[in-house]
């Protein structure tokens, strides 16, 4: 990815999303960075969804864990 790049996805960034080594995050993403140690102890080995800054589901699979997910909030993509 060259620095034009970057800029190029900054400004087709929205104001609730940020980068991290490239990659675009949005405020979910950004709470499963900030929560990273604590979900790892308690989740190990489990897929997991955040939705609206909140873990909604917790499961054996991410067909499983997306589905619950999308039960909560229909109209938005889980961050998994």
């Amino acid at each position: 990815m060259t620095s034009d790049d970057v800029s190029n996805t900054l400004v087709l960034c929205s104001s609730n999303c940020s980068l991290l080594n490239g990659v675009v995050m949005d405020e979910d993403d950004r709470w499963i960075v900030e929560h990273f140690s604590e979900l790892v102890t308690k989740y190990a080995g489990k897929y997991i969804a955040v939705v609206n800054q909140a873990l909604v589901a917790v499961g054996e699979s991410g067909t499983e864990v997306e589905a619950k997910a999308r039960e909560i909030e229909p109209h938005k993509t889980p961050s998994m």
